[in-house]
C-alpha cells in the first residue's frame, strides 16, 4: 500500500470529508490520517472507511487532537514525562488513537516516544553548519553526549509507556510504529531503537522516516544507512519525502537530494508506505506518487 498523509492538506480544512475528497480528486485512495484531525473530522470520514470508499492504513498519534488543544502535534504529551500525570495523559490519548485506528480499519499507528528535557538549539546549529561554521558539529556532538548522560529517567518512562500501550495495541490487533526522530534529544535515537523494539516485538516495528534520518546524518549524530542496516529486518512502515539542505524535509520527491531509487529495494518491503509531504502543489504530489510507483512502491 502506498498511502498519502493528510498532513498535505489537513491544516487547510475544518472538514475531514473535505480533506479526503480533495485527495480523492487527485486519484489517492489509501491514507494515513495525521495529527491535524479532530474527533469531529474523524467521524466525518468513518462512514467512507466503513463503506470501502477509502482505505486507511495508519494513523499518526495523536489522532484525534486531544481535548483542550486547538492544533495537533505528535508531541502534545510526552511518553517520557517525569510527571506521572502527564505521562498518563500521553498513554490515554494514544489509546484514543488506537481506538480510532480500529474504527477506521487501520492496522498501525506511528507515534513519538518522548525526549530528554534539555536545551534544544538544533535549528541554529543547522544554520551554522550550512554557513560553514567548523565548530557547529562539535557543539552538536557535545549536546548529544549530554543527552545520553541525562536520558535514563526519561527513557524509563518512555519504556513504561510503550509496555502499557503494547498490551492495549495487542488486544486491538494494531501495530505500533517506532519512528526515526528529527531532533537529537528525542526517543528513540539509534542507541535506544533496538531496546524499545524488543519491549514487545510481536506488536512493535521500525518506522523509517527518511527525512528525519537524513537530518540526523547532516548534524552528525547517526547515519541514515545505519538505521536501515541495523533495523531494516524489522522495517514496518515508512514516511517518504524529499529533503533539502540537510534538514528541510517534507518536500515532494525530486525537489531535494534523497536518492529514493537507491533505497527502494529495501524500503519497498515495508507494509505501510506513506508519502508524508507538506510542501507540494497538487501536481507535485501526484508526480511524487508516480516516481515512487516507478521504483516499486505500492506494489
Amino acid at each position: 500500500m502506498l498511502a498519502v498523509s493528510t498532513a498535505w492538506n489537513a491544516k487547510r480544512h475544518t472538514s475531514g470529508r473535505a480533506v479526503i475528497e480533495e485527495l480523492l480528486a487527485l486519484g489517492f485512495e489509501d491514507f494515513e490520517i495525521n495529527v491535524h484531525f479532530s474527533e469531529e473530522m474523524l467521524k466525518e470520514i468513518e462512514p467512507m472507511a466503513r463503506e470501502g470508499a477509502i482505505r486507511v492504513g495508519s494513523l499518526h498519534n495523536y489522532c484525534p487532537i486531544p481535548p483542550g488543544f486547538s492544533r495537533g502535534s505528535g508531541d502534545l504529551y510526552l511518553m517520557s514525562d517525569i510527571d506521572e500525570s502527564q505521562r498518563r495523559l500521553a498513554v490515554e490519548n494514544t489509546k484514543r488513537t488506537l481506538d480510532w485506528a480500529k474504527r477506521l480499519g487501520a492496522g498501525a499507528i506511528v507515534a513519538h516516544w518522548g525526549e530528554v528535557m534539555m536545551f534544544n538549539p538544533q535549528k541554529s546549529i543547522v544554520r551554522r553548519i550550512l554557513e560553514g561554521d567548523p565548530s557547529a558539529k562539535e557543539e552538536m556532538k557535545q549536546l548529544y553526549e549530554q543527552r545520553n548522560q541525562r536520558k535514563m529517567p526519561y527513557l524509563e518512562q518512555s519504556i513504561k509507556s510503550l509496555q502499557e500501550l503494547s498490551e492495549y495495541a495487542k488486544s486491538l490487533k494494531i501495530r505500533l510504529g517506532l519512528e526515526t526522530r528529527y531532533y537529537f534529544h528525542q526517543f528513540p535515537g539509534i542507541e535506544e531503537m533496538e531496546m524499545m523494539l524488543d519491549v514487545a516485538p510481536e506488536v512493535t516495528g521500525y518506522w523509517h522516516d527518511n527525512g528525519h534520518a537524513m537530518t540526523q546524518q547532516f548534524i552528525g549524530i547517526a547515519r541514515h544507512d545505519d538505521y536501515l542496516d541495523r533495523f531494516g529486518d524489522r522495517l514496518m512502515g515508512l514516511h517518504l519525502m524529499d529533503i533539502i539542505e540537510g534538514d528541510r524535509d517534507h518536500h515532494a520527491l525530486g525537489h531535494g537530494d534523497y536518492p529514493v531509487e537507491q533505497y527502494a529495494p529495501l524500503l519497498t518491503k515495508a507494509r505501510w508506505q506513506v508519502m508524508e509531504i507538506h510542501r507540494a502543489t497538487p501536481e507535485e504530489l501526484v508526480a511524487s506518487r508516480a516516481r515512487l510507483q516507478a521504483c516499486g512502491f505500492g506494489g
